[in-house]
């Protein structure tokens, strides 16, 4: 229900209570029966328009509450996402980067979810996917920095 309705329904109630009370103030008024089955029936029709509008007010006020959480959902979220930066890791993953300390990294598929899931070990707890971030030597280097050297020395 609108605004102009709920201003017509309050109309119509002021208007039912001026009737009321100029007939019950006249003599003889309510010995007329059908100036009394009228008021009876306008009233019967205010109590129903009153008992609509208090469901309708309390869906608004439902709708409202429900609206202000998602809005206080979408504020917070853009506060969280202003500490990270996208980036693109040495290793040529695109990651997000904590831009407070402790400098950390976060997964870039739950983070397009709107959830920061902190890398452990470049592995998202979450999802379970992994990030490169350093850049790995390539197989075949010196033997002599594998194992501790040559012969375990």
């Amino acid at each position: 229900m609108d605004l102009i309705s709920l201003q017509a329904v309050f109309a119509g109630i002021s208007q039912a209570i001026k009737d009321t009370k100029s007939i019950v103030k006249a003599e003889g008024a309510f010995e007329e029966k059908g100036k009394r089955a009228d008021v009876l029936s306008q009233l019967v029709d205010i109590q129903e328009k009153l008992l609509d509008l208090k469901e309708r007010i309390f869906e608004l006020q439902e709708e409202n509450h429900e609206l202000k959480t998602k809005l206080a959902e979408i504020d917070e979220w853009e506060e969280k996402k202003e500490d990270y930066e996208l980036i693109k890791t040495e290793a040529g993953e695109h990651v997000y980067r904590s831009k407070n300390q402790p400098v950390h990294f976060a997964c870039p598929k739950c983070f397009e979810e709107k959830h920061v899931y902190i890398l452990h070990d470049e592995r998202c707890p979450n999802c379970n996917n992994y990030f490169s971030i350093e850049k790995q030597d390539s197989i075949g280097g010196d033997p002599a920095d594998s194992f501790g050297g040559w012969m375990g020395v």
